[in-house]
């Protein structure tokens, strides 16, 4: 079963991205995992606020990462983390590019992401750069979008078409449920047509008997009917008071249109819980 031995936390020293390292801290105690504390010194966005300084474009780059280091080992030495281990990571470019550059090299379980942010300095906790590192990271994402909200996990919702993709995500809601002692919701969103039942029951015994095998016994499954699936995810969502969502992205190259086009996507930037998007790791 998937297990999370390392947690990639992108942050810009903001107010949000700490709530958001609070969260982080939360699933690294479930976990025992390794808090990596990733800031990414974007040189672009941050010289205008350098204007008064008198010297070359190169002496500016190392003051600029000079005092971003001094941030990141202050945060790393200062913070009482608990019993986590916890390590900082400083890099200079592309938040993007950057966040998946580290994720990849230091092959992180998950990088979690705050949804929303100052945008101003760095931008990694915008929506944006959020969905753009989904697309490239080589590792599931987990996005937060309510940082400001203390982490609880008692109902983790899999959304499931039956498809083998979908099944990628599986495990992972598994873990979550097992590491929560959490209630597993399984969801089928139908649209008019009937589905078989036959059919669809077998496949629920299927994932509630894979679930019973670790240990995670206490498992709902529930068919939907919808014309948009997300639409049918998120009412689920508000009426079983579900506070976790595992859903399965597609591959390496993108985000899986998950049932309807845009399902994964709209998943995404309407909920207002935590969502886990599985993809295939790279490594």
């Amino acid at each position: 079963m998937w297990t999370m031995k390392s947690i990639l936390v992108p942050t810009d020293f903001s107010s949000h991205s700490e709530l958001a390292l609070r969260q982080a801290e939360a699933f690294a105690k479930v976990y025992n995992a390794q808090l990596e504390i990733l800031h990414v010194t974007d040189f672009e966005k941050v010289a205008n606020d350098y204007t008064g300084h008198r010297g070359s474009k190169e002496s500016l780059i190392k003051v600029i990462e000079n005092e971003a280091e001094l941030k990141v080992n202050k945060l790393i030495k200062e913070r009482n983390w608990n019993g986590l281990k916890a390590i900082g990571i400083n890099i200079t470019g592309s938040a993007i590019d950057r966040i998946v550059h580290v994720a990849r090299s230091r092959k992180s379980d998950v990088v979690l992401m705050a949804t929303r942010g100052r945008g101003n300095a760095t931008d990694f906790v915008l929506g944006s750069t959020t969905y753009k590192v989904i697309r490239t990271a080589p590792c599931p994402v987990l996005s937060i979008p309510n940082p400001k909200n203390d982490l609880s996990v008692t109902s983790v919702l899999f959304p499931t078409d039956f498809s083998n993709n979908s099944y990628l995500g599986y495990e992972y809601a598994v873990s979550v449920a097992k590491q929560f002692n959490s209630k597993l919701h399984i969801l089928h969103i139908v649209d008019d047509k009937t589905p078989d039942m036959d059919v669809v029951e077998q496949k629920f015994t299927a994932l509630k008997s894979a679930a019973h095998a670790e240990g995670v016994l206490n498992v709902n499954s529930t068919i939907a009917k919808d014309r948009d699936a997300s639409d049918g995810i998120k009412n689920f969502v508000d009426k079983s008071g579900i506070d976790f969502i595992v859903i399965a992205t597609h591959g390496h190259g993108g985000v899986k249109q998950y049932f309807l086009g845009s399902t994964t996507v709209d998943v995404i930037t309407r909920s207002q819980v935590p969502v886990l998007l599985i993809r295939q790791m790279e490594y």
